[in-house]
């Protein structure tokens, strides 16, 4: 049996009252990214954490809680510091019509100054792949 290459993190309305905004699909590859940078544990949770807070936000382009950045066709979610110490931990994502926040990588910021092209160009290529049905279903 084939492995899904997209899941459900999250429904709309679900979690404590007054329930999240947002749906949160994610590729399958993007959780394996987060993995290999935070491990399982409390790393991992915090970025989950931020993940949950944009998805409680009214805007998930223009969020309150958690910093993020406009790229050409997806969103950078910028996470760093508590449990992840030095590290800066990026989580791309796209806004679906279907109020779906889409995770579509994670990677480590390792240097200052902008993102190279070539991850921006990636994160572009997965969503577009998700979106002619590619990756299948959640």
């Amino acid at each position: 049996m084939e492995r899904k290459q997209v899941k459900v993190g999250l429904h709309k309305g679900a979690g404590l009252p007054p329930g999240y905004k947002w749906s949160v699909y994610f590729l399958t590859v993007a959780e394996s990214e987060a993995k290999a940078i935070c491990g399982e544990g409390a790393g991992y949770s915090h970025l989950v954490d931020h993940v949950k807070a944009l998805a409680s936000e009214t805007d998930p382009a223009r969020p309150q809680t958690v910093d993020v950045e406009k790229l050409e066709d997806v969103f950078e979610l910028k996470v760093k510091g508590g449990p992840l110490g030095k590290k800066s931990v990026r989580v791309f994502y796209g806004i679906e019509p279907e109020r779906i926040i889409l995770i579509v990588g994670c990677k480590k910021k390792d240097k200052e100054g902008p993102l190279s092209p070539g991850v921006k160009k990636l994160m572009a290529i997965r969503r577009r792949k998700y979106r002619g049905g590619d990756y299948g279903k959640a």
